[in-house]
């Protein structure tokens, strides 16, 4: 994905190109003395991007007939409170 590069001080400027230029679909770089320091993103791919390890486990595929195995033995005791 190619993206856009800012100097803080131009971007800080010309905020509402920056911020339509994310929109569009294009990341934003922004730098600092030629370091970069952020990005800006629009919402949609933020959102598509934020999510959780739950997310992730929800869409993995589904196995029908999993049994987990369990170590035999009987070693392990309770718990003592």
């Amino acid at each position: 994905m190619t993206h856009r590069s800012w100097k803080l001080e131009t971007a800080k400027a010309q905020f509402s190109e920056v911020v339509r230029d994310a929109e569009s679909g294009q990341p934003q770089l922004i730098t600092r003395r030629g370091q970069p320091v952020a990005v800006v993103i629009s919402a949609r791919e933020y959102a598509l991007q934020e999510q959780t390890g739950w997310d992730v486990f929800a869409k993995a595929p589904h196995v029908e007939e999993f049994e987990p195995v369990r170590p035999t033995g009987g070693s392990r005791k309770p718990p003592e409170f």
